[in-house]
This record gives C-alpha cells, sequence and structure tokens, in this order.
C-alpha cells in the first residue's frame, strides 16, 4: 500500500512565505486570506488559526519583507550628519526598491523596529547639528518622500503603467506638455544623484538655523 505524502504543517512562517510569494506576482489589490488560502491548498478557515483578517496580512508581509531586506547600519557615536542621512537613506532605497509593489503597505506600516531604528538615528544626527526636534522630524519626513516617490516613478515608468483612456486625456488637456523635458531629466538622474542635492539643501537650512541660533544667543548676552 501506497504512503500518503503528509502536508507540510500549517504555521505563521509558512502563511507569511506565501503572502510576500502572492503579493510580489499579483499585487496588493489581489492579496486576501482567500487567495492565500488557494495558493496553500487550504480552507480559508485554516488560516484564521494564525491570521485574523487583511489588516493582520498586510501587517505581516510588511513585517517580513523588512525583516528580511534592510540591513541594520550602525554609526559611531557623533558621526557627520550628512553620512548618517545618506547612508540611511540609500539602504531605505535599497532594501524598497527590491518589492515597489509592496510600497504601500511599508507607507502604512512604518513602525517596523528596523524602519523606526533607522529614522532615529536620521532624526538624531539632525539634532546634533542643532536643528529642533520638531524641524528634524520634518526633514527626515522629505527624505523619506523622496526615497518612496523616487521608487514609484522609476517603477511606474519602467512597467509602463498608463492607460489609453489617460494618455488621450493628457493629450488633449496638453498638447504640448511643458515637463516632458524634466520628466526625461528624472529618468536619467540616478537616486543618490537626488540625494546629494537634497542633502545639499538641507545643509544650507542648518547652516542658516545655527547661525541664526547663535546670533540670538550672541544678542541676549
Amino acid at each position: 500500500m501506497q504512503e500518503t505524502k503528509r502536508r507540510k504543517p500549517l504555521d505563521w512562517r509558512t502563511v507569511a512565505d506565501a503572502a510576500i510569494a502572492l503579493a510580489d506576482e499579483v499585487g496588493l489589490e489581489r492579496l486576501s486570506l482567500r487567495a492565500v488560502a488557494e495558493r496553500l491548498h487550504v480552507t480559508p478557515m485554516a488560516l484564521y488559526k494564525h491570521i485574523s483578517d487583511k489588516t493582520e496580512l498586510d501587517a505581516i508581509v510588511a513585517a517580513e519583507v523588512l525583516d528580511r531586506s534592510m540591513n541594520e547600519l550602525q554609526f559611531a557615536p557623533g558621526a557627520p550628519w550628512r553620512e548618517v542621512l545618506r547612508e540611511s537613506a540609500v539602504e531605505m532605497h535599497r532594501a524598497f526598491q527590491l518589492r515597489p509593489r509592496l510600497l504601500p503597505i511599508f507607507i502604512q506600516y512604518p513602525y517596523h523596529p528596523k524602519s523606526q531604528r533607522l529614522g532615529g538615528q536620521m532624526i538624531a544626527a539632525l539634532m546634533r547639528t542643532g536643528v529642533h526636534a520638531k524641524r528634524a522630524e520634518q526633514l527626515f519626513s522629505m527624505l523619506s518622500i523622496l526615497v518612496v516617490g523616487e521608487i514609484l516613478t522609476r517603477h511606474h515608468f519602467a512597467t509602463g503603467r498608463t492607460s489609453s483612456g489617460f494618455d488621450r486625456a493628457q493629450r488633449e488637456a496638453l498638447p504640448n506638455p511643458p515637463v516632458a523635458d524634466s520628466m526625461i531629466v528624472h529618468r536619467m538622474m540616478d537616486f543618490e544623484d537626488m540625494l546629494d542635492l537634497q542633502l545639499d539643501l538641507f545643509a544650507i537650512e542648518i547652516a542658516r538655523s545655527t547661525s541664526a541660533d547663535a546670533t540670538e544667543s550672541a544678542t541676549q548676552r
């Protein structure tokens, strides 16, 4: 009598692996508990022992992908702010661009420990220059938007995701779009070049801020 092949036990890790693979293949819009169950050849009810709903499924995918793709960065105490921000932003970009279709999940769930530590290092480095905490957080947000926006824009044009209706409407509204040349420049510009330009602007603001603080301190004396 032939022995029946036993199915691999269903556990949290197996569900997470299947969800990540499915999200990579079909995108977030088709990621569901039912679709994951079909991939694992089990009933949806079997998954509810491990995952309660779609929200938890999305959170698991975000956490697992970042765990596997994002490296921990260690900086020497008092490392220059530009070094910390540049290396951290490059690492964020490298990790996120591995799975651009999952960026909406990363944005929705930013409180992953690795993301938190990376962001904390960047904000602390800015504050060491004398920038106030609130402004440091705003500058960090600006840098994060640059990372995410560059990946989404490049992914959009790489996959040619424009509909014929959108293209027709754009031609009718702007027969000669003035942004065409700038879009060509954007496609050609490397992310790290854009990052350096952004950090140059930060450096100008930091210099002005420290100068203004020094002037105010001298006046009070």
